[in-house]
Formats: structure tokens, sequence, C-alpha cells
């Protein structure tokens, strides 16, 4: 498969990979414990955050134009994917309701004829058996059972199916830092560090 990505971006990202390997390479030593040591740091920091900038930048100039593309021709195609899905949807919710339809129908007609079997009644357990539709799928469509649920009320969930609020969490952690006591909930404290790029 031909790439769309042109050889010299290709081999200007490679270039680019090993020198932030040799970025990696250069800290992964680098301890800091005192305020002299943060300040003899910060500027080179401040260039890789820097080039960080640069390297986004340069990327989003290859992709926004292949993004926009992209996009377009979605939005070309969407308003026929989206009447074709619900075409497909239609149709299969139909066939779905009368393939159950006809399940129950055949159930019914079963419990008839072993009930007519059992008086002894043969002409009856036949008219019964006479209704029974076939359920094989044809060519080019299978069934199969799946289970769907609704929930119609929470308050009585397990606990095992019940899901944290983390968005909630995290709110009402950062509005009450080290006194947010929320049973479950172990509260640390970082440092989040933020430096300007250099350039």
């Amino acid at each position: 498969m031909t790439s769309l990505v042109p050889a010299n971006v290709g081999l200007e990202a490679q270039g680019e990979t090993t020198r932030a390997q040799q970025a990696v390479a250069m800290v992964a030593s680098i301890r800091v414990q005192t305020t002299e040591e943060i300040a003899a740091v910060s500027p080179l920091l401040q260039q890789i955050k820097g080039e960080l900038k640069r390297l986004d930048e340069r990327k989003k100039s290859i992709t926004k134009p292949l993004n926009d593309a992209l996009k377009a021709v979605r939005d070309l195609f969407r308003p026929a994917e989206d009447a074709l899905g619900q075409a497909e949807g239609h149709l299969k919710a139909e066939i779905g309701r009368a393939q159950l339809a006809i399940q129950e129908a055949n159930r019914a007609a079963m419990e008839a004829t072993q009930a007519a079997l059992a008086q002894n009644d043969v002409r009856g357990a036949a008219l019964a058996s006479g209704a029974i539709q076939a359920t094989e799928a044809p060519q080019g469509l299978s069934y199969r059972e799946v289970y769907e649920f609704r929930i119609v009320d929470a308050s009585v969930l397990p606990r095992e199916f019940l899901m944290p609020d983390e968005r909630r969490i995290r709110a009402h952690v950062a509005e009450h830092g080290a006194k947010a006591a929320i049973p479950g909930v172990v509260v640390e404290k970082r440092l989040a560090i933020a430096a300007r790029s250099a350039g």
C-alpha cells in the first residue's frame, strides 16, 4: 500500500525521533534536589517544551490539510450513509420482530400439538403442528439471540455494577484539596509544573 506521507517527511520524523531520544538519554540521569538545581534545569525544561511546540506545529502543518480533506469526504458521504443506515436498521428491526413472533407462534403450536396428542386427538395435533413455520434464515442472513437491558431503577443496582463518577470526584478534590474526604479515595498531593517554551 502506498503511503500518503512523502518520504522526506518520514526521514524528517526519524531525525526528530533520534534527537528526542538523545534528549531523553541526556536528562535521564539528572536528579534535582535544591533550589539552585531547579534553576539550573529550568532553561532545559523550557527548551524541551519549545521543541515539543515546534514538533506539534510541524505535525499540524502536515496533518491539517489531510484532516480537512478527510472531513470533507466524510461530510460528502455522510447523508447517504445515514439514510442507508436507517433503511438497514428498519429492515433488521422488522425481520427481528417477525422472527421472534414466528418463534412464539411455533412455541404455542408445539404446546397445542402436545396437548392434542396427550388427549389422543390426532386430527387436532395435525392441525396444530401444521401451523409451525420454518425459522431458518434465508441465504445471506443469519440470526443469533442477543440480550439487551434497560435500567429501570439505578438505586437498587448491586455495587459491582456501579461506576465511580471520576469527574465529580476530581471536581470535589480540586475544590477541597487535602480536606477532600471521600470514603474509598486517597487524596495525594503533587506539584503540577508548567513551563513556557523557549523561543
